[in-house]
């Protein structure tokens, strides 16, 4: 749980880490990811751009597997959801990631949501 100052810097400094060799995020599934299909079967739909379509509404992602593994971009060894998440490697390569609440909100946005950010800044 990030609950001040200290608690962010420590969570800034395992992205950074977590993201070394890594640029261009994106948070959601890819069509490009066989690993993105641990979270919806292809089969279950008509097209790639059907399926496309349904990972990418809001809803779905009601239906993310709870895990106890650590996040692959913070390394935090809290449990909970796990959403799919992107990168390129240095090499050019797309590279999966399951990541946690706060680092989707982190890829999206360069930081955390606004209720935390609030009580950081207390």
């Amino acid at each position: 749980m990030i609950e001040n100052a200290e608690d962010y810097a420590k969570y800034e400094a395992a992205v950074e880490s977590g993201s070394e060799g890594l640029k261009h995020f994106s948070s959601g599934a890819c069509l490009n990811c066989s690993d993105c299909e641990d979270y919806c079967a292809r089969e279950d739909y008509d097209s790639d751009e059907d399926w496309y379509e349904a990972v990418s509404e809001s809803h779905w992602y009601s239906m993310v597997p709870f895990s106890w593994s650590d996040c692959d971009l913070c390394n935090r060894q809290l449990g909970g959801d796990r959403y799919p998440a992107h990168a390129f490697s240095d090499d050019r390569e797309i590279t999966h990631l399951d990541v946690c609440d706060d680092c989707v909100y982190y890829i999206e946005y360069g930081r955390l949501d606004d209720t935390t950010m609030d009580q950081i800044e207390r």
